[in-house]
């Protein structure tokens, strides 16, 4: 070994690191407030990637939209329009029709002008001197149906009473006459006529009534067939 002293040579200077070298050993040496910071850039990088390829608008060839609409299966029941309910009722019976009938009728005996024009029309024709009672008795029972008058003669012996009793069935018979409104051949309905004079009653059921309308029938049998008490 020589006494040669070694110098550096100075003429030529040392190699210089290459640039990578340096940007790694620089990186390493990053604070850690900078490794927190890159951290959060790259997730929120990776974040507004993805939302932007989910914002992308999707293209529907066209036709596919009414393709898809019929491939659909529906659950739905198949609707279905209604119109208005109609009941149907059925035609009544002509004995139903002829009951009904008479009882409107009936009405015209309850009250109103026609009531009144016939009670005046007996008082005035002295078949009665005075009419108490006007109206029609509705019953459920066969022959439980009357027109009942009550009223008084004027007079306290009994044939008179019999003659004004027959001269009220004369004037009202025309009601159970052939176009009567009391004439029921169809129905169940059948009206009577009871009448009461001074206190006395007389009661010709609905067969009866027909024959002295159609004046098929004589006083006095009229008088024995109409019970009295």
């Amino acid at each position: 070994m020589s006494d040669e002293t070694l110098t550096p040579n100075l003429s030529s200077p040392p190699p210089s690191p290459s640039r990578l070298d340096w940007l790694r050993r620089r990186f390493l040496k990053l604070p850690i407030w900078a490794w927190i910071v890159i951290v959060l850039l790259v997730i929120g990088a990776g974040t507004s990637s993805g939302s932007s390829s989910d914002d992308d608008p999707v293209v529907i060839p066209e036709g596919t939209e009414a393709a898809a609409a019929t491939d659909v299966p529906t659950t739905d029941a198949p609707r279905t329009t209604e119109g208005p309910t109609t009941t149907t009722t059925p035609p009544l019976s002509a004995g139903d029709q002829r009951d009904l009938e008479v009882i409107m009728s009936f009405t015209v005996f309850q009250e109103g002008d026609a009531r009144m024009s016939v009670i005046e029309e007996i008082e005035d024709n002295f078949i009665l001197e005075r009419v108490d009672v006007f109206t029609v008795d509705v019953g459920n029972e066969p022959g439980a149906t009357n027109l009942r008058i009550e009223g008084s003669s004027g007079y306290g012996t009994a044939e008179y009473q019999i003659e004004q009793v027959w001269e009220l069935v004369d004037y009202l018979g025309e009601l159970w006459a052939s176009d009567g409104i009391f004439r029921n051949k169809e129905g169940v309905l059948k009206t009577g006529l009871l009448v009461v004079v001074d206190g006395r009653q007389y009661l010709a059921d609905y067969d009866l009534m027909v024959r002295a309308a159609e004046r098929n029938i004589t006083q006095s049998d009229w008088l024995t067939l109409a019970p009295r008490s």
